[in-house]
């Protein structure tokens, strides 16, 4: 059964409220809510999964997990209006995968899907990401120990993997009287940047992308005044 959820915008993400009734009443609001920016075939595939990531020079990309783990397609997401495709890497596995948790600045575990375990993707470069002991994935890092290393846990091949369940989610601003803006339907996976106030939802249509214009504005009037001391 697909559950609907509201997706309140502005101050965060907020799970488990009422539903609002689906309106059609037009409002001003600063949430735009549109498929990703961007003509790429590639960047339209299928994907399992998604990641989001600033680099050490502080550019945000998007990683897209797309033929069952096959391949990661990577977008520069810094102009959210013009989205490019920079790279497409092949990452030598074929069995799909979810990314579970950022380890230290340029790791991130993954857990493969069909129970076989864990490995790291490397991501020093954001542009050629390569996973580590992916045909070995014995154990499972669990806990970051700062930017020293990792706690490790054994994995039992033998558990099968959960059903990733998906969902419906409504878009609301908080001046729009519970009226929301959208329907997303099929959410499986949620990236979001809260320094922009951005939000990509993985879901039946492909990626939609949740704006809020103030909150962009915001950070780029702070890091204009960065730039100039």
């Amino acid at each position: 059964m697909k559950i609907a959820t509201t997706l309140i915008l502005s101050a965060g993400l907020m799970f488990g409220l009422p539903l609002a009734q689906a309106s059609t009443h037009r409002v001003k609001t600063d949430i735009v809510v549109a498929p990703l920016a961007t003509t790429s075939e590639l960047a339209q595939q299928p994907s399992e999964d998604i990641l989001l990531r600033v680099d050490g020079a502080g550019t945000p990309y998007l990683y897209l997990e797309q033929q069952q783990g096959a391949r990661l397609v990577i977008l520069n997401i810094d102009d959210l209006a013009h989205v490019k495709v920079v790279a497409s890497v092949e990452t030598g596995v074929n069995r799909p995968f979810d990314f579970v948790q950022p380890i230290s600045d340029t790791l991130e575990q993954i857990r493969f899907r069909d129970g076989s375990g864990s490995a790291l993707l490397n991501l020093q470069k954001a542009k050629s990401p390569r996973l580590v002991n992916a045909e070995h994935a014995v154990v499972e890092p669990v806990e970051a120990l700062g930017n020293s290393g990792y706690l490790l846990a054994v994995t039992d091949s033998s558990l099968r993997p959960a059903r990733i369940a998906s969902r419906n989610y409504q878009v609301v601003d908080f001046g729009t009287q519970n009226h929301p803006l959208e329907t997303i339907a099929g959410v499986t996976r949620i990236a979001e940047r809260p320094d922009t106030g951005t939000v990509f939802l993985l879901g039946a249509q492909g990626i939609t992308v949740i704006r809020n214009l103030s909150t962009e504005q915001q950070y780029a009037a702070e890091e204009a005044v960065l730039d100039h001391n």
